[in-house]
């Protein structure tokens, strides 16, 4: 059994796809936005979307690299969120 302190960073290849990822679904906001969702739940829209496996760790990697902001847990907020707005499509 893997302890947290042995598991394995994401690969380039997982954080490019949590990059594109990112830039095709969300832009920046000033503030923290729960309302879309954790790193996990966001990694599990991508999965579906891409069909590719995609750690959640691949998403806080791949935020940061984009200039975001990520919020680790912290009180009633048991995941990692980030500054990100939905872009919206018509």
């Amino acid at each position: 059994m893997e302890t947290s302190s042995k598991l394995k960073s994401p690969s380039v290849e997982e954080v490019g796809l949590a990059i594109q990822y990112i830039r095709k679904h969300f832009q920046l906001r000033k503030t923290k936005n729960t309302k879309i969702g954790s790193a996990y739940d966001i990694k599990g829209r991508a999965e579906k979307e891409t069909g590719a496996y995609i750690p959640e760790g691949a998403f806080i990697q791949a935020a940061k690299k984009l200039g975001y902001k990520v919020f680790p847990p912290r009180g009633k907020w048991t995941g990692y969120y980030f500054n990100f707005s939905v872009i919206k499509t018509r």
